[in-house]
């Protein structure tokens, strides 16, 4: 879709997530996430993490989440954690 954007990453993409309800904080390993224009995030786990029947079918498995509950976005390159911002 027009104005989305998709992530550059050699490696995976770390999103840290927070409840709004009770503060926690989650982080997630993704093969891909791309910025929707309308500023949520689309998350494709990678082949392992998949649970579901459609992983076994080679369906990907994908995430929305509103910007809300995104506190940052990161690729991960040879181990180490770069903010989408450098």
């Amino acid at each position: 879709m027009s104005g989305d954007f998709q992530l550059p990453a050699k490696g995976d993409v770390l999103v840290e997530l927070y409840n709004q309800f009770n503060e926690d904080q989650q982080e997630m390993t993704y093969e891909t996430v791309t910025i929707l224009h309308n500023g949520w995030i689309r998350c494709v786990r990678r082949p392992e993490d998949m649970e579901t029947e459609a992983a076994a079918e080679g369906d990907a498995e994908v995430d929305y989440y509103p910007p809300s509950t995104v506190g940052g976005v990161y690729t991960i390159e040879d181990e180490n954690v770069v903010p989408l911002s450098q």
